[in-house]
C-alpha cells in the first residue's frame, strides 16, 4: 500500500494537471488583455549587454527593434553573444559536447555518469555547464525512469525519443532554472519576462494547432520541472498557470536555431536581445554561428549579428526569421504560422506588374528576349514579358507544373532519408519538366529542388580511391591510378556521378547568387560547397584523353574571383589543371564572399573560412608544380634566332 506521503503527491499532480486545464480554457478574457502594445512601458536599460552604438526604439508599427546609431560597413560584427540557455538536438546528444556545441572528432566524449544522457569534451566543459546541468540531471533522470522498459520489439532508437525531452523542452527548462538562479529582480529575467508574447494570439479551441502545440508544452514542461503543486511556479516568478502559458509563448515565439558553421541546424537557443531584431524579407543583417578560430570553448556557442550591406546611421538593423529565398505567399504563410504577424517590408510590398519582377515567381522569356515574366496564378493567370510584353502561353500547363513541383518537394523532404535513391529519380525528373516550362533556376519550387538535388548527390557520390579523403592530384597521379584500375567503365560512371554533382551545386550557386545578396551566409556556402566539389579527385579525367594547350595550365595572374563563363560547346566543369583552376577561383570568391556572413578580423570568416583558406594553400602548391614543369618544359625548347 502507497504511503500518506505518495498519496498526497499523486493527488497533488491530479491537481495541478487539473488546473492546467482549467486555466488553458479560461484564458480568453486574459489574452485579449495582452492585446496592448508589447511591453511598451520596458526601459531598455536592462540590456547592458547590448553595444552602446545600438540603441532599443518602439515605433507604434513594428513595436520594439534595435538601431544602429553608427554607420556600419558590410561584413560588420555588431553584437556577440555567448548562448547560456540553448539545448542540443537529442540526435546530437552523444555526438555533440553539450556545453560548446562541439562535435567529437578522434577523441571520444564524456558522458555525465549520473543521466549518462549528456557528454562533454572534457572537464572544462563539464565544470563550465554544472551550474544548469545539475539541475537538469535529475529531471532527465525522472523523466526517462516514467518510460517503459524496452522490449525486444521496441529498438532503444525509437525509445530515445521518450526517454528524452525535446529539444524545446530541454531549452525552456534551461531557461527556467537561470532565471530561478538570477532571480526575479536580475537582468536576465527582465529581459526574458519582456520578450514578445503571442498568447493572445492564440486560439483556445482544441481543434487548433496553434492551441494544442501550447497545452502539449505546459504539459510537457511541468513533467520535466517536476512541478506537483502550483505554489512550486512561484520560484520561476510565475504565479498561475496562465503566466505559464505566457512563458511558453514567448519562448516559442523567440527561440532561434542553434547552428553549425556550415548552417546545419544543431540545437534550439533563446536570447532575449537577439529577439529584440525585428524581421524584414529583405535583411541588412543576419545571425550565425561562426565559430571563430580565436573563440575558447567557454565562448560557445557564440552567436554573431553581422551586416550584410552598408548601414547608414540611424537605420533599424533587421534580421530575417524565414527563408528569404521563398515566394511572396510561402514567406507570409510562414511569418503567420508561427509569428502571427503579417510582413510589410520593401519586398513584400513590391507590386504584381509593371517592369518589376520578383525572381522567385519568374519564367524566361517565351522569345528569349532576355526578359522575365511572373509565374501565372490561378487569381492572376495572364503572363507576360516585363521586357517586350509578350504573353506567356499555356498558361493552365505551367500552373500544373508548378503544383506538381511543390507536391513532389513535400514528397521528396518525406523520402529523401528512408529512401535517397527515389529522392534523387524525383528531383531529377522533376527539374527537367521544370526547367522544360521555361522555369528560371532561381525561381521556386525549382531553387528548392535544385538545393536538395544538390545535397542528396554529394550524400550518394563515393570516391573510388578514398570515401573519406578529397584529395588534389596532379595529372601523373590520376592516369597512374586510372590504369591500375580493371573496370574503367566503372571509373567512367564515377566521373559522370562526379560531374552531374557539380553541376548541380552549380546550378544551385546560380540560383542563391541572384535571390541573396553578395556574403549572404547560405550563398558563401553553397559556393564553397561548389569550390570543394572541384577539387575531388576525377576518377576518369577527360583531358588525359584529350590534347591540351599546355599554356592554358597556369593560373590567371589576374586575380579575379569571377567564375568564367565557358560559352560555345565548352563542356563544364573542365577537366584537370582546368578543373583546379576553376576550383581555386570559385573558392577565392567563396572566401571573399565568408568573410562577409561570418564575419572578416579574427573571425576569418568562421570555421569555414579558415578551412577554405588551407585548401587555398594546398591548391597554389599544386599550381606551382604545375607551372614549373610548364616552364621547364619551355627551357627545353630549342631557341629560335629573330632576323
Amino acid at each position: 500500500m502507497a504511503n500518506f506521503a505518495e498519496l498526497k503527491a499523486a493527488r497533488d499532480r491530479r491537481k495541478v494537471q487539473s488546473s492546467f486545464t482549467d486555466n488553458l480554457n479560461s484564458l480568453e478574457d486574459g489574452a485579449k488583455a495582452d492585446g496592448r502594445a508589447p511591453n511598451a512601458d520596458v526601459k531598455p536599460t536592462i540590456y547592458h549587454s547590448l553595444p552602446a552604438d545600438l540603441e532599443v526604439r518602439w515605433t507604434e508599427t513594428r513595436g520594439r527593434g534595435i538601431w544602429s546609431r553608427e554607420k556600419r560597413r558590410r561584413g560588420e560584427i555588431i553584437f556577440t553573444e555567448v548562448q547560456q540557455s540553448a539545448a542540443l538536438s537529442t540526435g546530437l546528444l552523444a555526438t555533440h559536447c553539450s556545453a560548446c556545441f562541439v562535435e567529437a572528432s578522434g577523441v571520444p566524449l564524456k558522458r555525465c555518469p549520473t543521466c549518462r544522457i549528456i557528454h562533454y569534451c572534457d572537464t572544462e566543459c563539464q565544470s563550465r555547464d554544472w551550474t544548469l546541468h545539475k539541475r537538469e540531471c535529475p529531471a532527465l533522470q525522472k523523466w526517462a525512469t516514467s518510460v517503459p522498459s524496452p522490449s525486444s520489439e521496441t529498438s532503444e532508437d525509437k525509445r530515445q525519443g521518450k526517454v528524452i525531452p525535446s529539444d524545446a523542452i530541454r531549452a525552456l527548462g534551461r531557461m527556467m532554472w537561470r532565471k530561478q538562479k538570477k532571480g526575479s529582480s536580475g537582468d536576465w529575467a527582465k529581459q526574458v519576462d519582456t520578450m514578445q508574447s503571442r498568447k493572445h494570439r492564440v486560439r483556445l479551441s482544441s481543434n487548433e494547432k496553434s492551441s494544442q502545440l501550447h497545452t502539449h508544452m505546459v504539459h510537457a514542461l511541468v513533467r520535466y520541472l517536476g512541478l506537483e503543486s502550483l505554489d512550486e511556479l512561484s520560484s520561476y516568478g510565475i504565479d498561475s498557470i496562465a503566466g505559464l502559458v505566457d512563458l511558453v509563448s514567448r519562448f516559442t515565439t523567440n527561440a532561434f536555431t542553434v547552428a553549425s558553421p556550415t548552417l546545419t541546424p544543431i540545437g534550439v537557443s533563446i536570447s532575449p536581445i537577439i529577439a529584440l531584431f525585428n524581421h524584414s524579407c529583405a535583411p541588412n543583417a543576419v545571425p550565425v554561428f561562426p565559430r571563430a578560430p580565436h573563440n575558447a570553448k567557454a565562448n560557445e556557442p557564440m552567436a554573431s549579428v553581422i551586416t550584410l550591406r552598408d548601414i547608414p546611421a540611424n537605420e533599424e538593423v533587421v534580421i530575417s526569421y524565414i527563408d528569404t529565398t521563398l515566394t511572396k505567399r510561402e514567406r507570409q504563410k510562414a511569418l503567420k504560422e508561427t509569428y502571427y504577424f503579417t510582413c510589410n517590408c520593401s519586398l513584400c510590398e513590391k507590386p504584381r506588374d509593371g517592369a518589376y519582377v520578383d525572381s522567385r515567381e519568374s519564367l524566361y522569356c517565351p522569345k528569349n528576349c532576355g526578359g522575365l515574366c511572373w509565374l501565372p496564378t490561378e487569381d492572376d493567370p495572364l503572363a507576360r514579358c516585363a521586357k517586350c510584353g509578350t504573353v506567356v502561353k499555356e498558361s493552365d500547363a505551367i500552373l500544373d507544373v508548378i503544383r506538381i513541383g511543390f507536391v513532389a518537394l513535400k514528397k521528396v523532404n518525406k523520402v529523401q532519408i528512408s529512401d535517397p535513391q527515389k529522392a534523387i529519380q524525383l528531383t531529377t525528373n522533376l527539374i527537367r519538366i521544370l526547367a522544360s516550362a521555361r522555369v528560371c533556376p532561381f525561381t521556386q519550387p525549382l531553387l528548392a529542388l535544385s538545393r536538395l538535388h544538390t545535397t542528396l548527390l554529394i550524400s550518394n557520390y563515393r570516391s573510388p580511391f578514398d570515401p573519406n579523403v578529397a584529395e588534389i592530384s596532379s595529372p601523373e597521379i590520376q592516369e597512374q591510378r586510372q590504369t591500375n584500375q580493371e573496370d574503367i567503365s566503372a571509373l567512367s560512371e564515377k566521373q559522370n556521378q562526379l560531374d552531374e554533382t557539380i553541376q548541380s551545386a552549380k546550378r544551385t550557386t546560380m540560383g542563391l547568387n541572384r535571390l541573396l545578396p553578395f556574403g549572404h551566409p547560405i550563398r558563401a556556402l553553397a559556393l564553397t560547397e561548389l569550390g570543394k566539389l572541384l577539387i575531388v579527385d576525377e576518377p576518369d579525367p577527360k583531358h588525359l584523353k584529350e590534347k591540351s594547350d599546355i599554356s592554358s595550365v597556369a593560373p590567371s595572374g589576374s586575380g579575379s574571383s569571377a567564375l568564367p563563363q565557358l560559352a560555345g560547346t565548352a563542356k563544364y566543369p573542365p577537366s584537370g589543371p582546368q578543373r583546379l583552376k576553376l576550383a581555386y577561383e570559385t573558392l577565392v570568391s567563396a572566401r571573399r564572399e565568408l568573410i562577409v556572413g561570418f564575419g572578416g578580423g579574427k573571425n576569418e570568416g568562421g570555421q569555414v573560412g579558415v578551412e577554405v583558406r588551407k585548401i587555398l594553400v594546398e591548391i597554389e602548391k599544386e599550381l606551382g608544380v604545375w607551372k614549373e614543369g610548364i616552364r621547364g618544359a619551355i627551357a627545353d625548347l630549342p631557341k629560335t634566332t629573330g632576323k
